[in-house]
């Protein structure tokens, strides 16, 4: 699993790739514990078989299990639903259909795929199937200090994210879960685990980047893995890491020290990660020492080959 800095949260792989990933919320709404009410929540799966019957489903739910928000993707169909409780009924539950639309890309046999939610208020979360958002359009309200921000649109329904207690993904047919993800940190799937530019690539495809996801993406884009000198290697030294509950009222980023060969982050004697809040503003910096992660094999590797391009 790859991930960096995900101390609050959790990663864990499904090895009997079950159709159904249910993950229960420590400390649920509890503002003053987490610090800020954003939260991730990320599942990866594949298509083991022809997908043309397969429903994918993905739902953030409260302790007796009523939706708040959720999402069904239909690979036969070609279509995504977002999924809300109504809250115009007052004396029943009923599930509607807020937004509906096209896949960008079509399931296929063999193929991965990846969910994502990003908690931002209680009316405010976004969905995201495959790097597709699985919403539309945007709303503009003001800010306590006079502001105006532009979000996506607020969700119609009857329950708050700040009333879930868990968050689950189903499927049918094909669709099979092989690893999740929660927590105030982001995550990038397996198979990019060997090249940075290919995790870089794809969590910028699903961040708040116009050219990624925009308004609909779970992170800011310079939430992203830096590589060392563009190679395949990651940095020995994360400069810019998401933050989470301990990171003070203004939310300060972390630096986090890596291994270059998989962005694993290198954990301290007692296993904790070996990450520091950023120094405050002004001027943000970091003073964590990560001689210890830097592989001078690579990186003398890297430069040589860096030189040798620079003489052609």
């Amino acid at each position: 699993s790859r991930g960096i800095n995900a101390e609050y949260g959790g990663d864990v792989d499904l090895e009997d790739e079950p159709q159904s990933w249910r993950q229960d919320i420590a400390n649920a709404g509890e503002f003053e514990y987490w610090r800020t009410r954003q939260q991730n929540f990320q599942a990866y799966g594949k298509f083991d078989g022809s997908p043309d019957s397969t429903l994918i489903k993905a739902g953030y739910y409260t302790d007796d299990d009523k939706l708040i928000e959720g999402i069904q993707v239909d690979c036969g169909a070609k279509t995504w639903s977002l999924l809300v409780t109504d809250n115009e009924t007052k004396s029943d539950d009923v599930i509607t259909t807020f937004q509906h639309g096209a896949l960008e890309k079509e399931c296929a046999d063999g193929d991965e795929f990846d969910i994502f939610l990003k908690i931002h208020q209680p009316y405010l979360m976004n969905w995201a199937f495959n790097g597709q958002a699985m919403q539309t359009g945007t709303r503009q309200h003001q800010k306590w200090n006079g502001k105006v921000r532009i979000t996506a649109r607020k969700a119609p329904t009857k329950y708050s994210s700040d009333k879930a207690t868990y968050f689950k993904v189903e499927g049918t047919g094909a669709a099979k879960y092989t690893r999740g993800s929660w927590g105030q940190c982001n995550t990038w799937p397996h198979s990019t685990n060997s090249d940075c530019r290919e995790a870089k690539n794809w969590t910028l495809a699903r961040s708040k980047l116009k050219t990624g996801l925009s308004r609909h993406g779970m992170h800011n884009q310079h939430f992203i893995p830096s590589c060392y000198m563009g190679s395949r290697y990651f940095h020995y030294l994360q400069h810019s890491v998401h933050p989470d509950k301990n990171s003070g009222e203004l939310g300060r980023s972390y630096c986090c020290c890596t291994d270059m060969e998989t962005g694993q982050t290198i954990l301290n004697d007692d296993g904790s990660e070996r990450c520091q809040l950023l120094t405050p503003q002004p001027v943000l910096g970091c003073n964590l020492n990560c001689e210890a992660a830097a592989d001078h094999d690579i990186i003398l590797a890297v430069n040589a080959e860096m030189n040798s391009k620079r003489t052609l």
